[in-house]
């Protein structure tokens, strides 16, 4: 290409690609950083475009569009996907250009120009989707805006058609496209699954740690075994007592030298026996009870800690620190 003839293309790109200022009446307002946005990428395609880099320029004005819907800009990258021959690409641009753009004389010609042009060639398919949808073809975007109906333009041969509609639910056809023919296509939108709602925790009790209860004790506590052990020292204390004060007061010399000639009535003998008598109670209590406190401490105690009941997956243990006992656990 000689430098007139590429100075006479520059012209003609920036003419007819230049992005106007003031947009068609039914164009949405759009927000500034999506309009900024629009206008990187279709300065990308406008060069590209210059650089006869067709379907990078058709690629460009496509995002420019998404972002910022004009005309103008659609009709670039009719042209674009034209000149790259992806004629199923072109016309089904076309036939969005014509539906959404019917009053403007000229993109309408354009899009009639590669309607007619695709017609005999290429597989048509008609879709309506119960909810508004976008769809892909074959993996790759094939709707620059989200609808409920619009025709979609295939080469001939087998494709699959995946059509996504809100809250993650998709549905998936296989089409096979044959040269001049037109098929309607229904697509029934995937019914929204029900969630449970959450029921939060009642107040004051920690999600973790809610469920966490101990299991009530089935033996005595220790206190009853250091009771009857306290009872048992303090009447062997006793009995020890007694004994020796028995021995002592007034002690056998005493009696014996004290009683000649007085038999079982003389006083110092009836202390000594009265004495004797409370020492072998002494003995019996004392032993009864050790007896009774070793029954309690090795079959009736619980000596352990209770064990939790786990109504979750978490494994509770009891930590004690200083001056702190807490109940931590993990999952």
């Amino acid at each position: 290409m000689t430098r007139a003839s590429r100075l006479a293309l520059a012209a003609l790109v920036a003419s007819s690609l230049l992005v106007g200022a003031a947009a068609h009446a039914d164009e949405p307002v759009i927000t500034p950083d999506r309009l900024r946005a629009a206008e990187e990428e279709y300065d990308a395609g406008r060069r590209a475009y210059l650089a006869e880099q067709w379907e990078a320029a058709a690629s460009h004005f496509e995002n420019a569009f998404r972002d910022a819907p004009r005309s103008q800009v659609l009709r670039n990258a009719i042209r674009s996907r034209q000149k790259s021959r992806q004629l199923a690409r072109a016309a089904t641009l076309a036939e969005l250009a014509k539906r959404r753009y019917a009053a403007d004389v000229q993109t309408r010609e354009l899009a009639d120009e590669i309607l007619a042009e695709a017609g005999p060639k290429l597989y048509e398919a008609r879709i309506t989707c119960s909810e508004v949808c976008a769809v892909t073809a074959d993996g790759k975007i094939a709707s620059l805006e989200d609808t409920k109906s619009f025709s979609l333009f295939l080469e001939g041969g087998a494709h699959t058609l995946s059509f996504a509609f809100s809250k993650g639910r998709n549905v998936e056809r296989k089409v096979e496209g044959r040269a001049g023919a037109r098929d309607d296509l229904a697509v029934e939108a995937p019914a929204i699954a029900k969630v449970d709602p959450i029921v939060p925790p009642p107040p004051g009790k920690d999600a973790k740690t809610a469920d966490v209860s101990l299991a009530p004790s089935s033996g005595l506590p220790p206190a009853f075994f250091f009771i009857g052990l306290g009872l048992t020292v303090a009447a062997g204390a006793a009995t020890v007592i007694s004994g020796v004060a028995t021995t002592s007061s007034p002690g056998k010399d005493a009696v014996r030298e004290g009683c000649v000639g007085q038999g079982e009535e003389c006083e110092l003998y009836k202390s000594g026996l009265a004495g004797e008598t409370r020492t072998n109670v002494g003995l019996g209590i004392t032993a009864g009870a050790a007896v009774g406190t070793a029954i309690i401490g090795i079959f009736l105690t619980d000596w352990g800690p209770s064990a939790p009941k786990k109504t979750a997956s978490l494994r509770p243990s009891v930590g004690v620190g200083w001056q702190s006992v807490g109940l931590s656990g993990r999952f």
